[in-house]
């Protein structure tokens, strides 16, 4: 990738900045002044990098959302089709099984009445048939997960609200099993 976008005078304050973190052996108050520049310096130098990057990133975005708006309309009409065409297929399937299981429930409730014979009735299962394969279409049974009741899931399959926790800690609400702890960061003011 080409770092040409990259305007010269942002490559040469990170560049000089880099050097600068290289050179720096902090050791003294002087020192530690000189160091508080460099930082400022990164901080100026992150800023320049960030708004560039973020324009480019703008501009991309816009003709990727103007390319995703010109197929949309088109993707949702395939959907939809495929949905329509889905459900048809499969009530016909349902339907068509339904006939079948009706159809083979009426011939052996009169075998076991005696209207028929066994023979004749095993005949006529046979010639009512199973349900026909539609040609390149292929049904699977899934299944799906369905929560009955959340409270009777073991422990092992919760997780926690990170957000929710600290919030609660910050406000002080004593949360079991959680606590804020202190670290030190060091902030670049100015």
């Amino acid at each position: 990738m080409t770092t040409d976008i990259v305007p010269i005078e942002t490559k040469k304050i990170v560049l000089n900045v880099q050097q600068l973190a290289n050179s720096l052996n902090v050791t003294s108050l002087d020192e530690a002044v000189k160091a508080s520049e460099v930082l400022h310096n990164i901080k100026e130098a992150t800023r320049q990098l960030t708004e560039k990057k973020t324009e480019i990133i703008r501009l991309q975005m816009q003709a990727l959302a103007n390319v995703k708006a010109l197929f949309m309309p088109f993707e949702l009409a395939l959907k939809e089709a495929d949905k329509l065409v889905r459900s048809k297929v499969i009530a016909y399937e349902i339907e068509k099984a339904e006939k079948i299981e009706t159809a083979k429930a009426k011939i052996v409730a009169r075998a076991e009445k005696g209207t028929i014979r066994q023979e004749t009735a095993i005949k006529k299962l046979g010639e009512v048939g199973d349900v026909v394969k539609t040609k390149g279409i292929k049904f699977t049974t899934r299944q799906k997960l369905e929560i009955v009741d959340e409270t009777f899931l073991p422990r092992e399959f919760m997780v926690p609200n990170r957000d929710a926790i600290t919030r609660a800690l910050f406000a002080g609400i004593d949360v079991p099993g959680a606590r804020l702890i202190k670290e030190k960061i060091l902030n670049v003011i100015g």
